[in-house]
């Protein structure tokens, strides 16, 4: 069933970073840490530049929420619909 609160993310259509950074955002939320940019470029393994332009589209596309400002800010999907619970927990 469709939930016209939350959008819709095509997987398909993001790039290789785009869904690196997507998914180092969904794991560093699921352990508890904030998904800052700089633990995000750290997560993904990407330097800053490449991230900082995945965040833009991804936000752009809100397939992520930005919180906060500046160095302050800090990231987190816009849709639950999956987990990236490891197997077994």
């Amino acid at each position: 069933m469709s939930d016209p609160q939350r959008p819709y993310v095509d997987a398909l259509s993001m790039s290789v970073e785009e869904t690196q950074v997507y998914e180092a955002i969904a794991a560093l939320e699921y352990s508890g840490r904030p998904a800052s940019r700089w633990e995000i470029a750290s997560a993904a393994d990407l330097d800053g530049t490449t991230v900082d332009e995945a965040l833009h589209a991804l936000t752009e596309r809100q397939a992520v929420i930005r919180r906060g400002s500046g160095d302050h800010a800090w990231y987190e999907p816009a849709s639950r619909d999956w987990t990236v619970m490891p197997p077994g927990e």
